[in-house]
């Protein structure tokens, strides 16, 4: 188990927050939207449910003192325990892979058409480097004021659509109805997979209370905004209008008129957008070489960071295009892996929990002292006599 600083509950909250909420802001949010359809805020609802009531009680009722990969080492044995955190590492590597490359092709095709997304790719992984090099307490710390600034400007950006609502596209509120939405509910859960990697950042805590107030803030408040996003969108731009537009927050913003005091949407939007992806890359980063180097039972991960950034670069450019890599995530990451996601994190919870409830504490004997001592003070008796 590595240990290197420690973070409060709030920076969590924010770490957590920041994590997922950069889904309703990359190509990947048309996912919810095109199996939500006029239900997108429930389906969000349901998909976060789903991993929040079954893999996240699970691990905080064993109210564990170390990281996923320990946590998984301790309980099932040395080689088991490796397998499973070498296996969730491969998982997140490829979410890494892929989340870069969606935000980069965003990055080209929104602010800057005419640069080799190479270069945006390099400059992502510089910052990347350097944010997971200084440690969880820097970046923690950047991530809670980023976080503070981008959900001012998100809130901002939603109230200024108000005069386009049209709260007719509301209905049908449950969409393709309840059966079909509760089934992609349940194949989609795994869009809020990243959910084991909040386990690896349980040892930076100093309580199990602070991690769960951390975890349960953080993740709670990101599926909120996220419903608000989804239920805004829905509202200006209504399906099927909205199926498959990349870019929902770039063309609701173009439906608004700022007059002579906001010149360029693309502004606002990179004010919110392109901090919080970023810094998810970089939290990417951290928590990858953390975990790798407790599958490799090093104690310092900056020794991994460089190869592992590289392996993300060249897994980025993996998929030929921009609708590959939303399949990929749909398909692979999302509705195929997601009993491996949730199976693993599912396992070593149960187990976790059954040794708690089976471990009694040693039990005294019939004077009330233990052996210890019992031992202890015939010796000395011995000596005086």
């Amino acid at each position: 188990m590595i240990q290197e600083g420690r973070i409060s509950n709030l920076h969590l909250a924010a770490i957590v927050a920041v994590v997922i909420l950069s889904k309703a802001l990359n190509p990947f949010f048309v996912i919810l939207v095109h199996y939500g359809h006029s239900a997108a805020g429930l389906l969000g609802i349901l998909s976060a449910i789903v991993m929040f009531l079954i893999v996240l009680p699970l691990f905080i009722a064993a109210k564990p003192d170390d990281s996923f990969v320990s946590l998984a080492k301790k309980n099932l044995g040395n080689v088991l325990g490796t397998l499973i955190g070498a296996s969730s590492l491969v998982l997140l590597y490829l979410d890494a892979c892929v989340s870069m490359r969606a935000d980069v092709e965003q990055v080209q095709l929104v602010f800057l058409p005419q640069t080799p997304p190479t270069i945006i790719d390099y400059v992502y992984l510089l910052f990347m480097l350097v944010c997971a090099y200084f440690g969880i307490e820097v970046l923690a710390r950047a991530t809670l004021i980023t976080y503070v600034v981008v959900i001012t400007t998100l809130l901002i950006l939603m109230f200024l659509t108000i005069p386009q609502w049209d709260i007719n596209h509301f209905f049908p509120p449950l969409g393709p109805g309840i059966g079909t939405l509760a089934k992609q509910s349940v194949l989609h859960a795994g869009y809020f997979g990243e959910i084991i990697l909040f386990f690896m950042l349980r040892p930076f805590l100093r309580t199990y209370a602070q991690f769960k107030r951390g975890l349960l803030w953080g993740y709670g408040f990101a599926v909120a905004i996220i419903v608000m996003g989804l239920y805004v969108t829905q509202f200006v731009l209504p399906y099927p209008s909205n199926d498959h537009l990349y870019y929902l927050f770039i063309e609701v913003g173009k439906l608004l008129y700022f007059g002579r005091f906001f010149q360029h949407i693309e502004a606002i939007f990179a004010l919110s957008w392109l901090p919080i992806s970023l810094f998810r890359m970089a939290i990417f980063l951290l928590v990858i070489s953390l975990q790798l180097a407790e599958v490799c039972n090093s104690k310092n991960y900056r020794r991994f960071l460089i190869t592992t950034g590289f392996l993300i670069y060249l897994g980025s450019f993996v998929p030929p295009s921009l609708e590959a890599t939303i399949d990929f995530k749909d398909v692979w990451l999302q509705q195929r892996s997601i009993p491996i996601y949730g199976g693993f994190a599912l396992l070593v919870g149960i187990v976790s929990l059954i040794r708690r409830r089976h471990e009694k504490p040693e039990a005294p004997d019939h004077e009330g002292h233990d052996k210890r001592t019992t031992k202890k003070g015939g010796r000395k008796r011995a000596r005086t006599a």
